[in-house]
């Protein structure tokens, strides 16, 4: 029952201190080649997806092949304007299927606005297959009210 707490309380809106802006829908989609596996020579689609949703809390979504995963997270302001997306927990209901051990508070990833577009700033959830650990990579799709 402990754990449903603190996964609840990380679910009030942590948007102060600037943090307001960065409310929305962000959509990172990626792909590896293919698995090898099946009929002909292509086999199955290596992909993986991100989705961040930030409003009335922050959730973190990865799907894709071998992955399946529903994250609370926290938002923490950077000393350069953008955000650090920490991990919080795993919401309720759900299994963290294909993601590497996380510790509560470690970075996932940051995201910083910059005038050439949003750059991403890979931590904890960087795909193996991503060539460089900085870069435009996340996009925000939808506003959120």
């Amino acid at each position: 029952m402990l754990r449903g707490t603190l996964l609840a309380a990380a679910l009030v809106p942590l948007l102060g201190g600037g943090l307001a802006p960065w409310t929305g829908t962000y959509a990172y989609q990626g792909r590896a080649g293919f698995d090898g596996g099946g009929t002909g020579a292509t086999g199955s689609p290596i992909t993986l997806a991100f989705t961040l949703t930030i409003g009335r809390g922050c959730e973190m979504a990865a799907q894709g092949y071998q992955t399946d995963a529903r994250l609370v997270c926290t938002l923490t302001a950077r000393a350069d304007a953008g955000v650090d997306v920490r991990y919080a927990g795993v919401a309720a209901g759900n299994e963290a299927i294909g993601l590497p051990p996380l510790e509560p508070g470690a970075v996932l990833f940051s995201l910083v606005k910059e005038p050439g577009g949003l750059v991403t700033i890979w931590g904890r959830l960087k795909p193996s297959f991503v060539p460089s650990a900085q870069g435009h990579y996340f996009a925000r799709v939808l506003p959120t009210d």
